[in-house]
């Protein structure tokens, strides 16, 4: 049930608003301290505080009851400090996702947002959720189900603008109250307020079954209906974790078993993307002498009949760490300084052809992509050359791949901001001149034909989708 909340007569609010401005304002200035632009005026103070009562009631009492930082938050809203405000409003929204995570499927989480294995091997316990990142912390979130995509999208934008404008670091912008209170109705409506997607239920409650409860053929059949039933965008989370549990020495036996049941129609319904990722992790433990995983990764793949998607050489493997550090440095402090440093680091990897081995090609256009149009705040002057260099070696099968991958939710919540589509915009005029292909022609021509700065709007049109629909047929 809903909270109901005892409403205040504005005249009151404004009195007491107004006479605590006063008061800190004069306390400021008698102790020596700057008084001017300090606090926000008492007039957006109150619309806030206006419309905060029928924004909080979208929770529950239970859901208010550990929801501290949003008591923070009214405090410092009706302080004057919408900087701090909006830092407490974050703070209560990764402290919800954290605690959504730790009660769904923790081990899950990992496998989903921490894909380099030997990262993976330093994330077991709740603890260790301290430790991941906000961004890949709502985007691990987002991919398990736990939150929507349109969630991710304005959870990124809101993280972006807690960075800019909030008190989490030295600035000078001002927010107004609108602003703020749309934010908080955001973050109440998409995560203090919801409850994991039907699918993601679902996905637990499998993971839940394969650990604890002994399956037979026929038992494992409704599961199998069940897995064969879910969003494709389940089913590589999905993959990970059951492959990441069957490599695991320490597993029962009885579990290994469950997995067994199960895995085939898992791996049937991957990607091709997926199928060589877990490929890529079996030479991962075999260069890494991780001998007991690396045995019983290579046995996973042969009772999926997966061996095709073994890497091509250890070149992959070499690829994937420079991807991973180049990723994990764009979406880090100082990105614009050790960008370069990383981008230089995958140059001297690709070959002059632009070829790159098949179990890595998937995620090296998708990385490459993502850290072109710049994380919407400013581009890595010196990283920006090395960039456009290594798309335009792309040939048809990249271009056609860039174009399918538009979609994900992780590109498309970087195209709402004007820069991000601007370079967009820069890579569709690149590669124009490298292919005669006619569908990759028509994806990049109708991209082109829109203005820069809107150019991210145009993956959202029904035309375009269907564009990419007819790419996916020809890609797989």
């Amino acid at each position: 049930m809903n909270i109901q909340l005892p409403a205040i007569p504005d005249q009151e609010v404004d009195q007491n608003l107004a006479s605590f401005h006063e008061g800190l304002s004069k306390y400021l200035e008698s102790i020596g301290l700057p008084s001017d632009n300090i606090l926000v005026p008492v007039q957006e103070r109150r619309e806030v505080i206006e419309i905060l009562p029928n924004v909080v009631k979208r929770m529950t009492s239970e859901q208010c009851k550990t929801a501290s930082y949003i008591s923070k938050f009214t405090a410092a809203v009706a302080t004057g400090l919408f900087d701090a405000a909006l830092n407490y409003l974050w703070d209560e929204t990764i402290r919800n996702l954290r605690e959504k995570v730790s009660r769904y499927d923790l081990q899950y989480f990992y496998d989903t947002a921490i894909t380099n294995p030997r990262s993976r091997a330093k994330f077991e316990t709740e603890s260790d959720l301290q430790k991941i990142q906000d961004w890949n912390l709502i985007h691990g979130c987002q991919e398990i189900g736990l939150i929507s995509e349109l969630a991710l999208k304005h959870l990124d934008f809101i993280r972006d603008m807690r960075n800019f404008a909030s008190a989490a670091h030295p600035n000078q912008n001002q927010l107004t109250g609108l602003q703020l209170i749309q934010w908080m109705d955001t973050c109440i409506r998409e995560v203090l307020a919801k409850e994991p997607l039907a699918s993601a239920i679902e996905v637990q409650r499998l993971l839940r079954n394969l650990r604890e409860q002994e399956l037979n053929a026929k038992s494992a059949k409704p599961v199998n209906q069940a897995i064969a039933s879910l969003d494709s965008d389940f089913l590589l989370p999905l993959l990970r974790t059951i492959f990441g549990m069957f490599v695991d020495p320490d597993l029962p036996t009885r579990a290994r078993g469950n997995i067994r049941l199960v895995q085939k129609t898992i791996w049937q319904g991957s990607t091709k993307a997926a199928r060589h990722e877990i490929g890529l992790k079996y030479s991962s433990f075999r260069v890494h002498g991780e001998v007991g995983r690396a045995n019983l990764a290579r046995e996973f793949l042969e009772e999926v009949k997966g061996l095709a998607y073994l890497p091509e050489s250890d070149l992959a493997l070499e690829i994937s760490d420079a991807l991973n550090a180049l990723f994990t440095t764009h979406n880090g402090w100082d990105n614009f300084y050790n960008e370069s440093f990383m981008v230089r680091k995958l140059a001297k990897l690709i070959p002059d052809s632009g070829t790159v081995p098949d179990g890595i090609h998937s995620r090296y256009i998708k990385v490459l992509t993502i850290c072109k149009l710049t994380n919407g705040k400013g581009a890595s002057w010196s990283a920006e050359p090395i960039y456009n260099q290594l798309i335009r070696t792309w040939q048809d099968k990249d271009i056609l791949e860039f174009l399918s991958i538009l979609h994900d939710a992780s590109i498309k919540s970087r195209l709402q901001f004007s820069l991000c589509s601007e370079k967009l915009h820069e890579i569709t005029s690149i590669l124009l001149g490298r292919t005669s292909n006619t569908l990759a022609l028509e994806g990049l021509k109708f991209i082109e034909d829109s203005e820069p700065r809107v150019a991210g709007k145009a993956i959202l049109d029904s035309r375009f989708t269907r564009i990419v629909k007819r790419i996916k047929e020809v890609i797989g």
